[in-house]
């Protein structure tokens, strides 16, 4: 029994470049990026995904997950199992994925001013 092994590369806490005609260069610009090494593809699910999130610190509800597909130029928004099994498809043993993750705060953290400035009276 043979395994197909892939990478899945995360850039997250940067910020996403996408203009009206797609990207040119590089669509992630600042943050960090973190690998996930020796992913079974016949394992790569939604629901993997989202455990890489919040291993990363984010949570799933709170940000966009967008792939790159390897030899491809197109970005796809990761929404679904479904968007997973598509790509799984596509992938043989060596490839990595790269995806980008796109943060944003549902409700905000209000800090009260007594905590961020001292005694108010």
């Amino acid at each position: 029994m043979s395994f197909e092994l892939i990478t899945l590369r995360f850039y997250h806490g940067g910020v996403m470049k996408i203009g009206k005609e797609g990207y040119k260069g590089k669509p992630y610009h600042g943050g960090r990026v973190y690998e996930f090494l020796d992913v079974d593809i016949d394992r790569l699910s939604y629901f993997e995904l989202r455990d890489c999130l919040k291993e990363l610190g984010y949570e799933p509800g709170q940000c966009v997950l967008f792939v790159k597909l390897p030899r491809s130029t197109a970005m796809l928004e990761i929404k679904s199992d479904y968007d997973t099994t598509l790509i799984a498809e596509c992938l043989s043993h060596g490839d990595i994925l790269d995806y980008f993750v796109c943060h944003f705060v549902a409700d905000p953290v209000l800090v009260p001013p007594s905590l961020e400035y001292g005694k108010v009276e």
